[in-house]
């Protein structure tokens, strides 16, 4: 979904993480500036990423 020079994206990860299989849900929040990501926000219920 994109709002201006911001776009939400939604996606899953399974892997593993120290040793550990995982799997969440997550969302980024990139902010765009001359065509290029500027920043990216990650959000998740995982305390760590």
């Amino acid at each position: 979904m994109a709002d201006g020079d911001t776009v939400a994206v939604r996606g899953s990860f399974e892997g593993l993480q120290d040793g550990d299989r995982v799997a969440f849900g997550f969302a980024d929040f990139h902010e765009f500036e001359n065509g290029l990501v500027a920043r990216r926000y990650t959000y998740t219920d995982r305390d760590e990423v």
